[in-house]
């Protein structure tokens, strides 16, 4: 077995030494080791950056924020009623079956055609497994094309025209995720609970527009990195005999 730094796919450069976390030129701040990213995540003092929050803040008086905006004592409470979907024994005994039977079903389009994208085999996968978790599971068409195309990464440096064009086409495809997945999942929990996190936020007196942001909230922790960590996770085992054994 190789060593884990000989096996990086990234090569972000050579780590300082001494103190874990170092701070470039630019002003950003770099945690080097998984003790102390661990540690910094846990803190108390830890405040959400990035991810739109700036936009998420404007609302803040009209609307309960997302659980990924909120810190603190709240963000904490929230996380603690919704954990219980997320366990490892709640996945075992619910969605481990489902797991194998997506899996299987995307090892099958592989094998039919011969060559396929892992990124969206994956993502297929982890969109469907995160649905029910969720309870976007009465979704019309295919909300992982949605998802995708929502969280695609746009470009930075758009100015002007090409700005605007960008945020148009993210609002209409958050507006396509509402109506085609989230509104029909709260209707059919509004008549009938479920044990899932959207009948979870009904319960809370959430309105649409907040189920709404935890929905893409969850949808961005739950299937957007999972589709990543299962292609990292395949390209080290196809480039290591050793790790693929």
């Amino acid at each position: 077995m190789t060593s884990v730094d000989s096996s990086r796919k990234v090569n972000r450069g050579p780590r300082a030494p001494g103190c874990p976390v170092r701070v470039d030129a630019d002003g950003v701040w770099h945690i080097q080791d998984y003790a102390t990213a661990r540690q910094f995540l846990r803190h108390t003092d830890t405040r959400q950056a990035g991810l739109g929050i700036e936009n998420a803040l404007r609302i803040q008086d009209r609307m309960r924020l997302p659980v990924l905006y909120r810190d603190g004592p709240e963000h904490r409470e929230h996380r603690r009623q919704t954990a219980k979907y997320f366990t490892p024994k709640r996945v075992e005994s619910a969605y481990r079956e489902l797991m194998h039977r997506l899996a299987d079903e995307q090892c099958e389009i592989l094998r039919r055609r011969g060559a396929a994208d892992l990124s969206t085999l994956s993502f297929h996968l982890a969109v469907a497994v995160a649905a029910e978790v969720v309870g976007l599971t009465e979704s019309r068409g295919d909300m992982a094309k949605r998802l995708d195309r929502f969280f695609r990464v746009p470009d930075p440096d758009a100015r002007g025209l090409t700005a605007a064009r960008q945020q148009a086409f993210n609002n209409f495809t958050l507006l396509s995720f509402f109506w085609r997945d989230v509104r029909p999942a709260i209707a059919a929990r509004r008549r009938n609970r479920r044990d899932d996190l959207i009948s979870h936020l009904i319960g809370e007196g959430c309105n649409k527009a907040e189920i709404l942001g935890e929905c893409v909230t969850f949808a961005a922790a739950g299937m957007v990195t999972t589709r990543e960590f299962i292609t990292v996770a395949a390209w080290h085992l196809l480039t290591d005999e050793s790790l693929r054994s």
